[in-house]
C-alpha cells in the first residue's frame, strides 16, 4: 500500500512539474480550481486502478479459503478412516472405567 502513495505522489508531482514548465501555466493560475483538478487527477486513476486490484485480490482470497475448507474436509475423513480400532482389552478397561476407585461389594 505504502508502495502505491509513493508511486502516485511521484507521478503527481512530475506532472505538476510538467504543468508549471509549460505555456499552460498562465491560464492554470487564472483558473485555480482547474489547477487543483489536474494535481488530483492522476492520484484519483491511480487510486481506481488500485481499488481493482483489491477486488481481484479478495476474490482469489475467498477462492483460497473455500480450498482451505476442502483439504480440511479431506483430512478429516483421512483422519476418521485411519482412527485405531480398539482391542478388546481397551473395549474392557473403557467399560470398567466408571468402577476405578470405587468400593467393592461382595
Amino acid at each position: 500500500m505504502k508502495r502505491v502513495f509513493a508511486t502516485a505522489a511521484i507521478i503527481d508531482s512530475g506532472f505538476l512539474a510538467f504543468v508549471f514548465y509549460t505555456p499552460i501555466k498562465d491560464f492554470l493560475f487564472a483558473h485555480q480550481w482547474f489547477l487543483t483538478a489536474l494535481a488530483a487527477a492522476p492520484a484519483l486513476v491511480i487510486t481506481f486502478l488500485e481499488l481493482r486490484h483489491s477486488g481481484e485480490a479478495n476474490e482469489l482470497r475467498r477462492e483460497a479459503n473455500v480450498q482451505r475448507d476442502r483439504a480440511n474436509e479431506a483430512l478429516a475423513k483421512i483422519a476418521a478412516h485411519t482412527k485405531k480400532t480398539p482391542t478388546k482389552g481397551e473395549k474392557n478397561a473403557e467399560r470398567l472405567q466408571k468402577y476405578l476407585g470405587a468400593k467393592a461389594r461382595v
